[in-house]
């Protein structure tokens, strides 16, 4: 029996202790591509990964992404094991100055 409790006890602690890294990274727009319906947004990041399973969280990106839309490109040799949407609804979004300005004209 303390032995079953001890083997609980230490995967218990592995688990806790083995947690992902967490990366907040900001990227640049690189390119953008207006059609009738909606419009294509490349960004860019260049971002240094430690080993092991790190979660990579790009900030400041629009509400009204996508989710089906999104993609993944890297040019390390890296496994991509999932690709998430979430939205921050504590984080007030910040509109930029030009839209202000756009939206005390109307």
């Amino acid at each position: 029996m303390r032995y079953l409790i001890t083997i609980l006890g230490v995967i218990f602690f592995s688990q806790v202790t083995s947690q992902n890294k967490s990366l907040q990274v900001s990227s640049k727009i690189r390119q953008v591509i207006v059609f009738i319906q909606g419009a294509q947004v490349e960004r860019s990041s260049v971002v240094n990964i430690p080993a092991g399973k790190t979660d990579i969280i790009f900030s400041n990106l629009s509400p009204l992404l996508e989710k089906q839309s999104i993609q993944f490109k890297a040019d390390q040799n890296i496994t991509v094991l999932a690709v998430n949407q979430q939205v921050n609804y504590l984080k007030n979004q910040a509109n930029r100055d030009e839209i202000r300005l756009l939206q005390e004209k109307l």
